[in-house]
């Protein structure tokens, strides 16, 4: 019984999932572009109560393009995104405002976003060709068309 409650996976890592393989890498990446999902969607709501004001709408728009990034691992969709976000907590402390918990699970979201992309990409460099590590590598990549067909190197 006292085994079972060591051994037992914390409940918080939800929010902190392991990077050490792929499937970690894309949960992260998941709950990092939910988040940023999250972000875009009470943004609108605000630029929606606002009468459609410019800068709610902008930021709208901006996490939910920095959602599809992370959604297509992009590295840099996460680092901008981390920067944004942890700007914005930086500023409504500076104003004397404590943030909300939205924008601090966002934070949160953003940062395994930025764990999981740099994991994925160490990851599926690692092994490249490899199938059987949940799709990585290139044995889940499309073939290109070539001009002359597909070529020794391409097999």
């Amino acid at each position: 019984m006292f085994e079972e409650a060591i051994n037992r996976p914390s409940r918080w890592r939800v929010f902190w999932p392991e990077v050490s393989d792929l499937a970690g890498a894309r949960e992260a990446m998941q709950l990092g572009s939910w988040l940023a999902f999250l972000a875009a969607i009470v943004s609108l709501g605000g630029a929606i109560l606002a009468g459609f004001a410019g800068a709610p709408l902008l930021d709208a728009a901006f996490f939910g393009v920095v959602g599809v990034g992370i959604r297509r691992h992009w590295r840099v969709a996460a680092v901008i995104g981390l920067v944004v976000q942890g700007l914005g907590l930086v500023y409504a402390v500076s104003q004397g405002g404590l943030p909300g918990i939205v924008s601090v699970l966002c934070l949160v979201g953003m940062v395994n976003a930025v764990r999981g992309t740099f994991a994925f990409a160490r990851l599926n460099a690692a092994h490249p060709f490899d199938s059987s590590l949940g799709g990585a590598g290139l044995a889940n990549k499309p073939l290109q068309p070539t001009s002359g067909g597909i070529s020794q190197g391409e097999l």
